[in-house]
């Protein structure tokens, strides 16, 4: 038998496996969508912008409002058939980042 030598990691940074994600990766980003629900936005010259996500699945989805500069919405459970929005206030440097499933 064949003694085998085991190096000692120099770091606990090289104790780890190196297939672990960090926060770069794409593993701590929520999915879309089904493509089934679309998003429109509502009075895009106003003072506020509505943005509203309409469910054509022929089941029940989970989505939330995504902005970049501010604050996600809640979760919004949506049923085959309706409908659910999210309004925001205009010239408070938010951007409309899409919809995610939640």
């Amino acid at each position: 038998m064949v003694p085998m030598a085991m190096a000692t990691p120099a770091t606990a940074a090289e104790a780890l496996p190196q297939t672990l994600p960090t926060e770069n990766t794409n593993l701590f980003r929520a999915a879309p969508p089904p493509p089934c629900v679309t998003v429109r936005e509502d009075n895009p010259a106003g003072v506020t912008t509505r943005f509203t996500a309409t469910n054509h699945c022929h089941f029940q989805v989970r989505v939330k409002f995504t902005y970049r500069f501010a604050m996600d919405s809640r979760c919004y459970t949506i049923n085959p058939g309706q409908s659910a929005s999210h309004t925001r206030t205009r010239g408070t440097g938010q951007i409309f980042d899409g919809l995610k499933a939640c």
